[in-house]
């Protein structure tokens, strides 16, 4: 029993850390959401499909040493750009390509974890 709490509580060290990215210069009572997240910023975001019935499939944003968990999106797209991205997005779940990367213009409303996102396009 000792060595699954162990383990629980590891997996939740690590994801806590994925989730709210990493800043060396924060403090641990610092909100999560500073004025410069609060700016439309560009983003790389990766499609990740579910693989199984526990996990649905999401969007996670990418940093340079690490990703966040699965985010919760705001779409302020307008109709015939969300018709073209719900399409792609069938698209990646019908042929199962896991990893699909796109380019979003996003304001984070909780950072690693909420997102606005105005105008997204799949990467080349």
């Amino acid at each position: 029993m000792k060595l699954y709490s162990l383990f629980i509580s590891g997996i939740a060290a690590f994801c806590f850390g994925c989730s709210t990215g990493t800043d060396e210069n924060s403090s641990a009572g610092k909100s999560l959401v500073s004025k410069s997240s609060q700016d439309v910023q560009t983003l790389t975001l990766q499609y990740r499909i579910s693989m199984d019935a526990v996990a649905p499939s999401k969007f996670v944003a990418l940093y340079e040493d690490g990703i966040t968990l699965g985010l919760k999106i705001h779409w302020k797209l307008n109709t015939a750009d969300k018709r073209e991205l719900d399409a792609l997005i069938a698209h990646i779940e019908a042929e199962k390509i896991n990893g699909q990367e796109f380019i979003a213009r996003a304001r984070w409303i909780h950072e690693g974890y909420e997102l606005e996102v105005y105008d997204i396009e799949k990467k080349p």
